[in-house]
């Protein structure tokens, strides 16, 4: 703990140059690394953020006890990511929400009957298309409330349901102005939480035989005209969905993209990359897209007019929490933001994977579990 504590002091630029004693190339390395992973580079980052996603800490083991950082880790994806989890906590507590029964090949390769989502007679209802708008407690104080009021939005109206006790699991950045009378001190923990952008894109293509001739499936670069790396999406096997992985068939190469520029200020960062994301149009993106490839691979015969099929851009503004010097353990004795944001705010707790400064999956099924706990002791 008091290792994690001192990384927390230092960005891992510090750590590598100051305390390492290597060279800016090895920082110029890191930050490729750290960028596709959590959106900015080693002069922002905390060395404990560093540490958390598995880069090397001399002396001491990463949190997936190795030093050998994250080549070794073995990840798994759900086709559409987190949509896995999601369907089975929907299937559980739905049961029509999808044709089968809850078996793993049903609940991953059925389509969702949107119908059965918000019937009442469900013990739990899911209403689409709406959007919360405003959360406050009822009464003149959280302290002496009987309940939460939520206001949403939907089909250009607004509508009031009254619950007893509530999780906000949605981003901070929407939390910190969706719940009113926020508590300045949570107002202020929520200011400490900075995010970086990321452009994720898809390139349908015909085939992939301009990787297989170089024998490779991925490739990594520096200083090109988009992203710095792409792969060949390796299709999960899931029940009666059996893909091939065939050179000779169409494929999915995905472009992993992030917004970071060493030197400014964090937030600067984010807002900087926000503005280039959205900025750009689909239009120019496409020709980055397109040279990019050919510059990669044209030696092998790819042709970006007869080889790409299509391309899908999915850009996210806020994708990465950045968690800097002091976000795990606080600064100059005080808590840590997280832990501030962690005490709730009267019958309204907090749970998101940013609070552990990682925004995954298992961070925020670890969140979920604690707030619900929390909220117990209202009836």
């Amino acid at each position: 703990v008091y290792k994690r504590q001192w990384l927390d002091t230092i960005t891992y630029k510090q750590y590598i140059e100051d305390h390492l004693g290597f060279s800016k190339y090895v920082t110029r390395h890191a930050d490729l690394i750290l960028a596709g992973s959590v959106g900015l580079g080693s002069d922002t980052l905390s060395a404990n953020c560093a540490r958390g996603l598995g880069m090397p800490i001399k002396g001491g083991k990463t949190v997936q006890q190795s030093t050998s950082g994250p080549s070794d880790w073995v990840r798994h994806s759900f086709p559409g990511g987190n949509d896995g989890f999601l369907r089975h906590f929907i299937k559980k507590i739905i049961p029509n929400s999808f044709k089968g029964s809850y078996n793993y090949n049903d609940i991953m390769n059925e389509k969702i009957q949107f119908s059965e989502l918000d019937k009442t007679t469900n013990l739990v209802r899911m209403r689409l298309r709406s959007t919360v708008v405003k959360v406050e407690h009822e009464g003149e104080s959280s302290k002496k409330s009987t309940g939460v009021i939520v206001t949403y939005a939907r089909n250009n109206k607004t509508y009031r349901v009254k619950t007893k006790k509530l999780v906000m699991a949605t981003a901070g950045w929407v939390n910190k102005y969706v719940v009113k009378g926020l508590p300045e001190k949570i107002y202020s923990a929520y200011d400490q939480f900075n995010h970086a952008p990321f452009l994720v894109a898809n390139v349908a293509v015909k085939n992939w035989h301009f990787m297989e001739k170089l024998g490779i499936s991925s490739c990594v670069w520096r200083d090109g005209i988009f992203g710095n790396s792409c792969n060949i999406r390796l299709p999960m096997t899931v029940g009666n969905y059996q893909p091939e992985i065939d050179p000779d068939k169409p494929a999915l190469v995905t472009f992993y993209v992030p917004f970071y520029y060493p030197g400014l200020d964090m937030a600067e960062q984010g807002m900087r990359g926000r503005a280039e994301l959205f900025s750009t149009s689909y239009a120019d993106y496409e020709k980055k897209i397109r040279a990019q490839m050919q510059e990669l691979f044209g030696e092998t015969g790819f042709d970006a007019d007869k080889d790409i099929s299509g391309i899908i851009l999915n850009r996210w503004g806020h994708a990465y929490v950045t968690p800097q010097p002091g976000f795990f353990f606080g600064v100059e004795g005080k808590p840590a933001p997280s832990d501030i944001i962690r005490e709730g705010f009267g019958r309204i707790a907090f749970a998101h994977s940013e609070l552990q400064g990682m925004q995954h999956w298992g961070p925020a099924a670890d969140e979920g579990k604690r707030a619900v706990r929390q909220l117990s002791i209202y009836s």
